[in-house]
């Protein structure tokens, strides 16, 4: 990168609402060929937003991009790009600011609606259930949206790595693979298939205290899906070949994951084992690889029969089926089943973590340091825990945190610094025994563990002696409002959420009560929950550090596997019923004055909305002597705006309730946001001034390059990435798109 006037000369060149095309549509993912685009060619000439989003607020959202002035853009080749654009920024003053825009233009559109700024028009959380309980004690909740013929279809078992006994380690984990091994009906591994010759997905996952299987599927194939899981629970096939094979799946899952993976090592087992005492809560999900594969059938069989029975479950349907349907469905298909003994709960109490405990983990992969310090987090549920919730959120990942400012942006001693609660699982599906609230951050060279230390608590002294300022508690509160909002905006998110809540936590219609605990905490409160939890408190304190000469340990294979010949099953399976249709959302779509076109899809289900804004100015764009160009413009444009620094920006998104990030693309810079609905024409205002007068300061300029350059060292220590770029330049060649990631020397140029 040569200069910042290039930078943004590259920006302006490409950047012409003439040359855009807006796209508001309710999923961000949907295919661009549902916006009347193209499919995705080398030569992009269309900026796109996709965006879920109110009726009454579509028009007036994208009305601050009128005021972006046309130019003229250059034509794109799919050929090496020599692109002629002005020596000078400042030769090109495309963009004037969003602010001349007045507050009632959105009345030159046909049925157009003025949603003030900073109005509150917030809808309540809100998710309508029915719950209901079989004779053989399954749980069944019911979500009813029939806006599309699908069904969302999750099943949670109380069981996790939290139920597993010494030398039983990753057996919880091991079954999520072996209820893919087929059922007196099933034969090994139609499960998937069978789902998805119906149209639908499925999958699985296992934490500390459950593990959930979840499909999608047509309502047509509703009745095959609850069959096939009733079957799972009841007649699942764990025989010694079934066995076998998936203990060397899971092994070399292991070897993916953990044991040739950067920092894997440190953040699960690590933390675990110094912060706690228990066996229970020190172990990993995955296990230990001894266990695994030397995992007897016998023992296998009985923690199957100990934990997987309707008793120890809950049905979650979220989607086109009512509450009659869902009791009569659940009654042909698991009301025969029988309840089986549960294995007791574990005692997983810990004594109160006292002073401070280290510990360095040599890691061969890694190359950044990785700094992880954590409290004992409180119950789930308590007025603590939502307070120390919001800390999480104000102390987070963003320009605006006084953590991030601390160690980032002051004494630049770290690339990053994110804070979790919970650390190892979510709000809705909390461990059985204790969790904890920790700081993650990957540190710079020569940079000390009490030098990181010492910021944290000092940030944390003040926050514990003041207390948050009230706007930091209210942006956290609206982020947080955002991001469980954004958990039900799907189906399998909302049946997900609803099955793990039931068996862990309580009544599923409790969750707006939950979401309106956690918008009522007060700055004292948080005050007092750092007094109580984290000053002179005991904490752990992990260190993930770069060691390439550290020893692996011995890899010993899994036992083969047996031949032998899959039973033939019967078929009692239900047919398919007829499959109801479901029309696309209708598209609108009209002009701005400055030729910049919008193609929305209106969806009031839920209070969201979604933005994908393509500016083609990728790395095709770039030229010889300026490769990592549109890299830099894509991750700095965030720090600065006329009249406004990284901070008072950031601040101002998340005050609105957004959540923004750029991408540099090789065809396009690639503006990705998703906020609350009821402040989109705030926040469109805001993205214009940004994208109308970046500022690009040096100091940001210099700092992202220092950091830029370690974060790279962090990407070339994963496998995929090495993988993505051998794979690109053998297919792809001296083709744009075949270019190689930008690499430090052209960071530091």
């Amino acid at each position: 990168m040569k200069t910042l006037s290039a930078a943004l000369a590259l920006l302006l060149t490409f950047h012409s609402p003439a040359n855009a095309l807006v796209a508001t549509a309710r999923l961000a993912t949907a295919p661009r060929a549902t916006f009347g685009l193209p499919p995705a060619v080398p030569a992009l000439n269309a900026a796109t937003l996709a965006v879920p989003l109110l009726p009454a607020q579509a028009r007036f959202s994208v009305l601050s991009l009128q005021t972006l002035v046309p130019v003229a853009v250059p034509a794109m080749s799919p050929e090496p790009l020599h692109v002629a654009r002005p020596e000078s920024a400042l030769a090109f003053p495309a963009l004037r600011s969003a602010a001349s825009a007045p507050d009632d233009a959105s009345a030159q559109f046909d049925g157009g609606h003025v949603l003030p700024a900073g109005a509150d028009a917030s809808v309540p959380l809100s998710l309508p259930v029915k719950t209901f309980q079989l004779a053989n004690g399954l749980t069944v909740v019911v979500h009813t949206d029939k806006s599309n013929p699908v069904v969302a279809v999750s099943i949670t078992y109380k069981v996790g790595s939290e139920h597993e006994k010494p030398g039983l380690s990753g057996f919880a984990h091991l079954f999520e693979h072996l209820m893919a091994q087929g059922t007196k009906s099933l034969k090994p591994r139609e499960i998937s298939p069978l789902i998805e010759s119906n149209g639908g997905i499925r999958n699985a996952y296992t934490m500390r205290s459950n593990t959930t299987y979840h499909s999608v599927v047509p309502k047509s194939a509703l009745k095959t899906v609850l069959w096939a899981e009733a079957e799972r629970m009841s007649t699942l096939n764990v025989d010694a070949r079934a066995l076998a094979l998936e203990k060397q799946v899971v092994l070399e899952e292991m070897r993916l994951r953990v044991t040739n993976s950067a920092y894997a090592r440190a953040y699960d087992a690590g933390m675990a084992e110094t912060a706690f005492q228990r066996w229970g809560n020190q172990h990993t999900t995955i296990g230990e690889a001894d266990d695994i594969r030397n995992a007897r059938l016998e023992d296998v069989r009985a923690f199957y029969k100990a934990h997987y029975a309707p008793n120890n479950a809950v049905l979650a349907l979220a989607g086109d089926v009512t509450e009659d349907e869902a009791r009569a469905l659940a009654q042909r298909f698991f009301g025969p089943l029988a309840p089986r003994e549960i294995a007791p709960a574990p005692d997983l109490s810990e004594a109160p973590m006292t002073g401070e405990t280290r510990r360095v983990i040599e890691d061969k992969f890694a190359r950044v340091p990785r700094l992880m310090a954590a409290w004992r987090a409180p119950q789930r549920g308590s007025r603590d825990y939502w307070a120390l919730t919001l800390l999480g959120e104000i102390l987070g990942n963003s320009e605006d945190s006084p953590l991030f400012r601390s160690l980032v942006k002051d004494a630049k001693i770290a690339l990053d610094a994110g804070m979790n609660i919970p650390w190892w699982t979510g709000p809705f599906n909390p461990s059985l025994g204790p969790d904890l609230f920790g700081l993650i951050t990957h540190t710079k060279p020569g940079t000390t563990t009490d030098a990181v230390l010492s910021l944290v608590d000092t940030v944390m002294a003040e926050l514990g002696a003041q207390g948050p300022a009230e706007g930091d508690l209210a942006a956290a509160k609206t982020k947080l409002e955002l991001s469980w909002t954004k958990d039900l905006e799907q189906l399998i998110g909302r049946a997900q959420t609803l099955s793990s809540y039931a068996a862990l936590v309580g009544d599923p219609a409790n969750l707006p009560r939950d979401f309106a605990e956690l918008m009522s905490v007060t700055a004292s409160d948080v005050r007092s929950a750092i007094q109580r939890w984290i000053i002179g408190q005991g904490r752990a304190v992990v260190e993930a550090r770069p060691t390439p000469d550290a020893v692996l340990p011995a890899d010993v294979p899994a036992p083969p596997v047996p031949e032998q010949e899959p039973r033939a099953p019967g078929d009692p399976r239900p047919e398919i019923d007829p499959q109801r249709s479901a029309p696309a959302p209708a598209l609108e779509r009209f002009t701005l004055a400055n030729g910049l076109k919008v193609v929305f899809a209106r969806d009031a289900r839920l209070p969201l909305l979604e933005a994908r804004l393509s500016i083609p100015a990728g790395r095709i764009a770039e030229r010889v002597g300026e490769e990592g160009l549109s890299v830099a413009v894509s991750e700095l444009l965030l720090q600065g705006a006329e009249g406004r620094d990284a901070r008072a920006l950031s601040s101002a998104f998340a005050a609105l309730g957004w959540k923004l990030d750029i991408d540099g693309l090789p065809q396009a810079v690639v503006v990705k946001a998703a906020g609350l609905s009821r402040n989109a024409g705030p926040f469109f205002k805001e993205l214009a001034h940004v994208l109308a007068r970046p500022a690009f300061p040096g100091e940001e300029v210099a700092l992202w390059k220092e950091n830029k350059v370690q974060e790279m060292r962090i990407r070339n220590s994963r496998p995929d990435f090495m993988a993505s770029e051998r794979l690109k330049a053998e297919t792809l060649g001296s083709h744009p798109y075949g270019r190689p990631a930008v690499s430090d020397g052209q960071i530091a140029a």
